[in-house]
């Protein structure tokens, strides 16, 4: 399972969108759905804030951070 976010505006997606999707997993998972190991990931046209990004490290738990430059091979901005 994964839950994820998609975001196009200017600001960078940081923490709070993290700890939303936390919740969300939290609040599936307490209503009786598979959800409690079930990936996050967010995707932005704008990059990330540099603690989401160091939050999101690969490693156990990876979190899939997408940029919208990446998805589509576009230089970044």
């Amino acid at each position: 399972m994964f839950i994820g976010e998609a975001k196009y505006r200017n600001r960078r997606p940081g923490l709070s969108e993290l700890g939303r999707l936390r919740h969300l997993r939290q609040l599936l998972t307490a209503a009786g759905h598979d959800a409690a190991d079930a990936a996050l990931g967010i995707f932005s046209a704008s990059g990330f804030s540099p603690e989401l990004a160091e939050e999101a490290a690969p490693g156990p738990g990876k979190i899939p951070l997408a940029a919208l430059n990446k998805v589509y091979g576009e230089p970044p901005p």
